[in-house]
């Protein structure tokens, strides 16, 4: 994922972080820190396909201080996945995408 994409992503994160929190309220609720990280592992996990492992070691590559992927799974916990699915389906910037993680 190039840093295009990287920035694309954040800027997904910043004009939707309303909508994101409201989808998840018990994610949003916790304090912890890197809730913008950990949105952006699982959103690149879901958009490029690939699992949050690679995510985070994509991501990590590219100097981007995310948590490890251990941390990003106890958190989607808290996410409804499909529903992120279906939030990332509606986005127009990402209308190409084929949205899966594992």
């Amino acid at each position: 994922m190039n840093e295009n994409k990287i920035s694309k992503l954040e800027e997904i994160i910043a004009n939707y972080s309303d909508k994101l929190m409201n989808l998840f309220p018990s994610f949003a609720r916790q304090s912890f820190y890197g809730k913008k990280e950990i949105l952006l592992v699982v959103l690149k996990a879901l958009i490029d396909n690939q699992s949050i492992e690679k995510a985070v070691r994509e991501l990590r590559n590219q100097k981007i201080d995310v948590p490890s992927a251990s941390t990003v799974r106890r958190r989607l916990k808290q996410i409804d996945v499909e529903k992120l699915r279906e939030f990332v389906s509606t986005l127009p910037e990402l209308k190409h995408c084929d949205s899966n993680v594992h």
